[in-house]
């Protein structure tokens, strides 16, 4: 993550540590807004604050899904190349039964940087909500291959798949929200 001031690095630092713990995801909310109030042009925040106002959005008040839209196309629009990004806007896109704009948004990005682990830990949501579970098991093994640490939800497909006994030796395999 860059940002151009010191304070907006040191606040999206103090949001990034809060954001895994559902009691702490609204004070995680507010660092990133005063990190985007110090320096607004912080994609990073951006994606972090849409992220945010997604989860909010959808356990708590529905209202937040806007917000979280207008943050992680802000995010992209300021840096397109920001994975996180474009993994939480497929989750959003998915969410909102958008399915079909998800993939083809991360499929085109795929294509065009073959290089992006998040992009592709994106597919494999968005594959396995298409009912392309093959497709979401070869996603995740591209993610996996690119950054053995990125998270992905191939745990969800092979449950889908009825694979209960799959075997994970190889897989780097964690859950996401």
């Amino acid at each position: 993550a860059h940002a151009a001031d010191e304070k907006a690095f040191t606040l999206y630092l103090r949001g990034m540590q809060l954001r895994a713990e559902a009691g702490a995801w609204r004070q995680a909310h507010a660092f990133f807004e005063q990190s985007l109030a110090a320096d607004p042009g912080f994609a990073a925040a951006w994606a972090e604050k849409g992220r945010l106002e997604r989860i909010l959005g959808k356990f708590e008040d529905q209202s937040l899904l806007v917000h979280a839209e207008v943050s992680l196309r802000r995010a992209l629009a300021l840096d397109a190349d920001n994975g996180a990004a474009q993994y939480y806007l497929a989750q959003l896109e998915i969410d909102l039964g958008r399915v079909g704009d998800s993939l083809a948004r991360l499929l085109d990005r795929a294509w065009q940087r073959r290089a992006e682990p998040q992009v592709f830990a994106g597919l494999v949501h968005a594959c396995r909500y298409g009912g392309l579970l093959d497709a979401s098991l070869a996603a995740h093994r591209t993610a996996i291959r690119l950054d053995p640490t990125v998270a992905t939800s191939i745990l969800h497909t092979y449950y889908h798949r009825g694979d209960f006994a799959a075997e994970f030796i190889g897989d780097a395999v964690a859950i996401d929200r």
